[in-house]
């Protein structure tokens, strides 16, 4: 738009572009629903929803509650399995150690 009116945002930046686009019923309702959730105008809300996409898009964003609780939950279930494995290792190694042991023929159960 060649006459654009210049205009400042909250942010102090000089607003000069307009854009228009169309949009189904529902997609505006959903988008005045967050924009209202949210305490903004529509025009507010979208160059924060512009924000936020760039942000994911370069893995700049913080993990919701729910994605951190998972991830730990099978952190735990690593370190488990991880004791568990070291537990059965062991008890594999003084089996057999025992084994060894046995048919060697310095165990004491041997002797007459």
């Amino acid at each position: 738009m060649a006459n654009a009116k210049v205009v400042k945002s909250g942010g102090g930046e000089a607003m000069s572009h307009r854009l228009t686009l169309r949009m189904t019923e529902t997609d505006y309702e959903k988008l005045a629903y967050w924009a209202n959730k949210k305490g903004m105008s529509i025009n507010e809300f979208v160059p924060v929803l512009l924000d936020q996409y760039v942000s994911i898009q370069n893995g700049d964003y913080d993990l919701p509650v729910l994605e951190i609780r998972r991830l730990n939950q099978l952190c735990e279930h690593m370190d488990v399995l991880s004791q568990n494995v070291a537990a059965l290792e062991n008890t594999v190694h003084s089996g057999l150690k025992s084994l060894v042991t046995m048919t060697s023929g310095d165990n004491y159960l041997l002797d007459n």
